[in-house]
């Protein structure tokens, strides 16, 4: 993945947007947000004086750091140290593993009913053209990929950062990232002179999988995706950051959204399919 944004406009110490480059907004502790109000309000202003952007948000309850740096490291979790602690057990990961997954996915989602459709059938011939397409769903999942997610939809960010606060205790723990990224065309789009892969979910996973269209899910990685003569760097979709906001008192933080707050019900419900047969994918590949 390449820095091919230039100098940006964000937010350091202040709510004052200023100009200056990505790096340095990595090694920020994080602008603070006191309320969902606020904080949009900033967005607004980072839409606005970066024209040539489009904003994408990922929520974090913890800002993780490059191994020795200060700096934040938003890396897919494929290559992140619980599942590659060195090169070696990447390449294993992403040449034996994962291939194995997705020919597993593929075989029990041809085994719904609902596949024989036409719409179906012809999502099933796209996913066959694109391991990316095979990825989004077992990502989404929860299973390692070279992919990140992301979403252009805030308050599904703003409550994967705080979800695993109470609303009624101080927290200064969750984080939402804002990433410059290409205007994605169609369900999945290559970016060559940015080494960047888009997936959109809603349009690459059929209505079964419901996760991916209740969270206005994407996802972001680099390309290529061949696991030789690479390095972590490369990988690290942190060389998009716009900005880093840092949740304050997480009680305060939802008072100005009220009921309509989002809850674990509504961005990943029960009823689904698809969650079913990819948890029963991971329970058998991944030993963790």
């Amino acid at each position: 993945m390449n820095d091919h944004m230039g100098k940006i406009y964000s937010f350091l110490d202040s709510d004052t947007i200023e100009k200056t480059k990505h790096d340095r907004v990595a090694k920020h502790h994080g602008c603070e947000v006191c309320s969902f109000a606020q904080l949009s309000d900033l967005i607004a202003k980072l839409n606005f004086y970066n024209p040539s952007l489009n904003l994408y948000f990922r929520g974090q309850t913890k800002d993780h750091k490059i191994k020795g740096c200060r700096e934040t490291a938003l890396r897919p979790w494929a290559f992140r140290e619980d599942i590659s602690p060195d090169k070696e057990a990447s390449r294993k990961y992403l040449r034996d593993t994962l291939p194995k997954m997705t020919t597993a996915l593929m075989k029990e989602l041809k085994r719904l009913p609902s596949w024989k459709s036409r719409p179906h059938r012809l999502l099933m011939k796209r996913m066959e053209h694109f391991n990316e397409m095979q990825w989004a769903i077992l990502q989404h999942y929860e299973c390692p990929t070279p992919l990140l997610d992301v979403t252009q939809s805030l308050q599904v960010a703003c409550w994967f950062a705080t979800h695993k606060y109470p609303t009624d205790e101080f927290s200064q723990k969750g984080y939402v990232y804002v990433l410059g990224l290409p205007n994605i065309h169609g369900h999945i789009s290559f970016f060559a002179h940015d080494s960047i892969v888009m997936v959109k979910l809603q349009s690459a996973c059929p209505p079964e999988a419901k996760r991916p269209h209740y969270q206005e899910g994407y996802l972001v990685g680099s390309i290529p995706h061949t696991p030789q003569q690479y390095t972590y760097p490369y990988r690290d979709v942190a060389l998009r950051l716009v900005a880093k906001f840092r949740i304050g008192d997480t009680k305060a933080f939802w008072d100005s959204v009220g009921n309509l707050r989002l809850s674990a019900s509504t961005l990943s419900p029960e009823d689904d399919q698809i969650k079913e047969i990819v948890e029963s994918i991971r329970k058998k590949h991944l030993k963790k």
